[in-house]
Parts: structure tokens; C-alpha cells; sequence
């Protein structure tokens, strides 16, 4: 106590005043300390755009296709209205499906990702660039890798199921084919989403391609909808045909995937405002440049709900579709 004492005295002997001022500039060092701890933790993923910067942003796609055109449409509509000047590179993917080397040497302060391979190439490699991510899979993940958001690709289980319910209301006995490993979460909740709803769910597990004729017949014993949940394994653009031939030769109506699937011969199918979807992944990157992380930001589903219907499928399957789901339709195909 005897060493402190001096300090004691010469503190007690200050005026108001300075201790007024002594006590704010120690407040304002601990909270310079505290915010340069925070800034040093987030990096660069929290690194806001100054105001009048351009920001680099490299977009990484698959392929070249009208939709991930319209969602860059959207994204880049968002950003001009928020006043944030950005370029923009395209980076496709190699043949391997790996990002080329020219992005991974890029100064790029935020990646916009189109489609689910391009999404999961990314955040599989990249780590010290935040992303946004159009149109991922829900089962990639792509946020716990702590840099990573976006947009899925397809809607909640339960918005599914409403949608079946509410274009054909008497059909309650849905099938669906689905790979374990990829969807079981997603058939968990479709079965108590069902439930809810005053529907029965007849889910057949694949775990091969070879698995899917007799899965098929399966679900047939039963059900009077084919629900085409997407899936690496059941459901895909080699499989399709299969789903439609089935369901024609069943007369068992098919809620397909796209409205390619649609034109084919699948009864409905619900789908995407690209655009829009966009817009979502715009808004996205206005709050990661703005400083927050995309950590904080959890992927979200399409907010906008399209759909498409068949009508020589509705005849042929004796499906009677009412005027107003047919009028509300993004699609008509006959």
C-alpha cells in the first residue's frame, strides 16, 4: 500500500476539470482498442466501400445462360441504386469446374457466384473474399464456411407442399424419391409439413441411379402426385425423362423441377424470378460492403413465387385445373 500512496495523492490532486478530461480520454482508449479489435478480427470480409470507391466485384459462373444473365441484371440494379460504383469480371469455370487461377489472383472485393456449381467451387476454395451466392443448394452448405451467403434455388419444403395443395387440392397422397445423404432434413420436415397440411407423404429412399425404377413403382402403390424435390442423386436434368415417361405411362400427375420440365410433359412446376432472385443477392452485397459479415447474413429462399402449368397434361391426366390457377400462371403451355 506504501508504493501507491504517492499516486493516491497526486490523482486526489487534480482538479475537477482534469479528471473530467482524464476520464474521457481513457474512455476513448478503450473504445479505439475495442473497435481496432473488432476491425482486426473481421479483415477485409468487413471492409466497407468508401464512399465514391469502386468496388471489384468478379462474378463466377458455370456457363453462360438467360437466367444467370437476369440475376446479374438484378444485382447490378441494386448496387447503381444504392449508389456504389462497382466493375464487374466474369470468371467461368474450367473444365474441371474449378475457378481459373486469374480470379484466385484477383484483387476482387466481393464474388457473386450463379448457380450451385459455381457456388460450391467457390466457397470450397475461396476464404478471404466474401461471397453471395445465387442460387445454391440448400445441402452445400455454403455458409458455414463463415464467408458465404446468397440465395437458394428452391423454396422451403412447406411452401412446396402449399403450393401442391393449393394448384390441386384433391390430390393429398404426394411421392417423392430422395437420396439420405443429401435430403434427409428436408424429408423430415416434409413429413410433419404434410401433416399439417392434411397430406400424406410416401418418400422413397435412392441411393443410386439404378435405384430409381424401383423406387418409382414404389411410390405408385399409393400416391396420387409425383412431388419432384430436387436432388443430386434422384432428381436430375439425366433423370428426368425417366420421371416423365413414368408419370405419363401412370397417369400420375408430376410437380417437375423447371419450366423445361413443364414443356415436356410435367404437370406444374413452381418457379423463379431470376431477376428478382438478384435483386435478393444485390441487397445482400449492399450490407457485406456497408461492413457486416456474411456470417450474419443467413441464405434465404426466392421471395417471389412463379409457376407453370401444362394444359394437354392436365387433359390427358384427367386433372381439372381451375380458371383462376391457369390465369395466375407465369407459364401456359398447351
Amino acid at each position: 500500500m506504501k508504493a501507491l500512496r504517492p499516486q493516491l495523492r497526486r490523482v486526489d490532486a487534480l482538479s475537477v476539470e482534469q479528471c473530467r478530461k482524464l476520464g474521457e480520454t481513457r474512455r476513448m482508449i478503450r473504445l479505439w482498442t475495442s473497435t481496432f479489435g473488432v476491425l482486426v478480427a473481421l479483415g477485409p470480409l468487413a471492409a466497407p466501400v468508401a464512399a465514391g470507391g469502386n468496388v471489384r466485384i468478379a462474378v463466377v459462373q458455370s456457363r453462360d445462360a438467360p437466367p444467370f444473365r437476369a440475376v446479374r441484371t438484378g444485382f447490378e440494379r441494386v448496387l447503381r441504386q444504392k449508389g456504389i460504383a462497382a466493375s464487374y469480371q466474369i470468371y467461368p469455370l474450367d473444365a474441371e469446374g474449378n475457378p481459373p487461377r486469374s480470379l484466385l489472383r484477383s484483387e476482387a472485393g466481393l464474388l457473386l457466384t450463379l448457380g450451385p456449381v459455381a457456388g460450391r467451387a467457390a466457397s470450397s476454395q475461396i476464404h478471404d473474399v466474401p461471397i453471395v451466392g445465387a442460387l445454391i443448394r440448400r445441402s452445400d452448405r455454403v455458409e458455414a464456411t463463415g464467408n458465404a451467403t446468397g440465395v437458394f434455388i428452391d423454396y422451403p419444403v412447406d411452401t412446396q407442399l402449399r403450393w401442391m395443395q393449393r394448384l390441386l387440392p384433391k390430390h393429398r397422397k404426394v411421392g417423392v424419391l430422395f437420396n439420405p445423404g443429401e435430403n434427409a432434413e428436408r424429408i423430415d420436415s416434409a413429413h410433419r409439413a404434410a401433416k399439417d397440411l392434411g397430406m400424406k407423404l410416401l418418400a422413397e429412399e435412392v441411393y443410386r441411379p439404378g435405384d430409381l425404377p424401383k423406387g418409382l413403382r414404389e411410390i405408385a402403390r399409393g400416391a396420387d402426385l409425383i412431388w419432384g424435390l430436387a436432388d443430386q442423386m434422384a432428381l436430375t436434368h439425366q433423370t428426368a425423362k425417366k420421371f416423365i415417361v413414368f408419370s405419363f405411362r401412370n397417369r400420375i400427375p408430376l410437380s417437375g423441377g423447371t419450366t423445361s420440365w413443364v414443356k415436356s410433359g410435367a404437370l406444374f412446376s413452381l418457379e423463379r424470378d431470376y431477376e428478382d432472385i438478384g435483386m435478393q443477392c444485390g441487397e445482400l452485397a449492399v450490407k457485406i460492403l456497408a461492413g457486416a459479415s456474411p456470417a450474419s447474413l443467413p441464405p434465404t429462399a426466392p421471395r417471389r413465387l412463379l409457376y407453370s402449368v401444362n394444359l394437354k397434361t392436365a387433359r390427358y391426366m384427367r386433372v381439372k385445373l381451375s380458371d383462376r390457377v391457369i390465369q395466375d400462371a407465369a407459364y401456359v403451355f398447351e
